[in-house]
């Protein structure tokens, strides 16, 4: 379909076809009527014999009826009152003249323009619903088209382009595309409190708006992204003789749908990049992610040779009694144990987080034996601290519906994390774990300085402070890994400063007795 004015698309007057503007050029529709009265009298004065006046009546209704529906209902009233006086002078006795002789022939006079007035009113309604609604359909056409136009296009410069320079064919002016983007002046051409209110409102603004009725142009925003702001600046003509009020809204309304039609094309490439930019960072992220396992995966088997390795050497120094190489030996060894369980942490987060590979290999366990088990293991760790390891476990503790190998995990990375933060001159490790609301709680706290921010804040953002020069400063994943557990066993973390008001941290895990 080639770009015109919407008018050009709509139904000419063809023939009998409902006329496309039923109240203009009246004075010539008022003509036009006046000849179809004459003609349709010609017509009955011709079967004057064949029919009677009931007959006549008929006939002058269905030429008014039909004068209305072709040109338009100025002409069914003129063909009305030109049916009435042919009625009147060549049917109603005495003939020839203009004379009522009786109240019969009053009342089909009276009938007859009744009934013509009331098929002038039917008309002019069908013509202006025919009207509406052809308009609608052919404002529809060309949104679609401008829609099917643009969703072929490949980037949002020439989707603007190309959309500005079809709306500027069909409304037979120069439309203007301005973006915005963030940090730039709002142009010249535009008023600064219209702009930001379309792009605040989504919402076209000028004549026969809400906002701006006295500018002499419409701002219609087709594109609000964080970065930058479009809209279109569309002259709008002042409303004249040849062009009502009507008319300029029917234009606005065109205008509106138009524009609907570019913004909806332009978010659905925004989002069409959007997604491929998701699509591409997650392919990155898998990436990194498969390296970063395949790295700690291949460190794992150094690292315990060297720990085998320095494991024996410390042996053999100890019998000799070489006092400070055996405290260096050991302190490598702490720290190459250190190394080995940072690599299984990040094995074990990107199998949790990354991957999605994580999996529950549940049945019913005991909290008390895991807190047991875990414990024991890290209390070489603890006595190399010199410091107190304290468990209290209620008695008649439930069983949890759980994976063991997990929930050790977790109070093996919540011990060490403590481990790393307590007092380093007395540290002091306690484990407090009693069934809380259907389920068991853990509670694990230090006697260190604390969370660095309030018990309040989201647990996300909550983090022990590092010593960045010292050993016990974090990776960072253990409380990482601790949730990502929690979360597979459906249960929840608490993270703030010890309940009994002493100084230090403690982390809570309540783990649902069921599933």
């Amino acid at each position: 379909m080639s770009a015109s004015p919407l008018h050009s698309h709509l139904p000419a007057v063809i023939g009998l076809a409902p006329s496309a503007e039923p109240l203009e050029r009246p004075l010539r529709q008022v003509v036009l009527g006046l000849i179809w009265s004459g003609a349709v009298t010609t017509v009955a004065t011709q079967l004057d014999g064949w029919i009677s006046l009931e007959g006549a009546l008929i006939f002058y209704l269905l030429g008014t009826a039909l004068a209305g529906y072709a040109v338009g209902v100025y002409a069914s009233l003129a063909s009305s009152v030109g049916s009435v006086a042919g009625l009147n002078y060549f049917f109603i006795p005495p003939q020839h003249t203009l004379l009522v002789d009786s109240p019969q022939s009053w009342i089909a006079l009276i009938g007859l323009l009744l009934v013509s007035l009331i098929v002038s009113a039917l008309t002019l309604r069908l013509q202006v619903q025919r009207t509406k609604a052809e308009t609608e359909r052919q404002q529809s056409i060309l949104a679609r088209e401008l829609l099917e136009l643009l969703i072929g296009m490949d980037s949002r410069e020439e989707m603007i382009s190309a959309g500005r320079s079809r709306i500027s064919s069909i409304l037979k002016t120069d439309v203007e595309a301005l973006s915005v983007r963030e940090g730039e002046s709002i142009p010249s051409e535009l008023d600064p409190e219209i702009f930001r209110w379309c792009v605040r409102h989504g919402r076209p603004a000028g004549p026969f708006t809400d906002q701006g009725l006295l500018l002499d142009y419409w701002c219609i925003p087709i594109e609000s992204e964080p970065s930058i702001c479009t809209v279109l600046r569309v002259p709008a003509p002042r409303a004249s003789k040849t062009s009502s009020d009507e008319s300029l809204i029917e234009r606005l309304a065109l205008l509106r749908m138009l524009g609907q039609q570019m913004s909806l094309a332009l978010q659905r490439e925004h989002a069409a990049v959007g997604q491929q930019r998701a699509l591409v960072a997650k392919a990155q992220e898998e990436q990194r992610n498969i390296v970063l396992a395949s790295i700690a995966h291949d460190l794992r088997t150094p690292l315990a040779t060297i720990l085998m390795g320095i494991t024996s050497l410390r042996e053999s120094l100890r019998s000799e009694g070489t006092a400070p190489t055996l405290r260096v030996i050991e302190s490598i060894e702490a720290e190459t144990l250190r190394a080995s369980r940072m690599t299984d942490n990040v094995l074990t987060w990107v199998k949790l987080n990354a991957l999605g590979q994580a999996t529950l290999q549940a049945g019913w366990q005991s909290f008390e034996e895991i807190v047991g088990e875990t414990a024991s293991r890290i209390d070489r760790q603890r006595r190399e601290a010199g410091g107190l390891l304290q468990v209290f476990v209620e008695p008649g503790l439930p069983l949890v519906w759980g994976d063991s190998e997990l929930l050790s995990k977790l109070l093996e990375n919540l011990l060490e994390n403590s481990l790393r933060h307590a007092e380093s001159e007395s540290p002091l490790i306690e484990i407090r774990v009693a069934q809380n609301q259907g389920g068991v709680q853990c509670l694990v706290m230090d006697n260190g300085k604390g969370f660095n921010s309030t018990r309040n804040a989201p647990p996300e953002s909550r983090t022990h402070p590092k010593d960045q020069q010292g050993p016990k400063g974090g990776t960072g994943l253990g409380l990482s890994i601790v949730r990502s557990i929690m979360h597979l066993h459906r249960g929840r973390v608490d993270i703030g400063h010890r309940p009994d008001g002493q100084s230090g941290a403690c982390v809570s895990v309540w783990i649902p007795i069921r599933p």
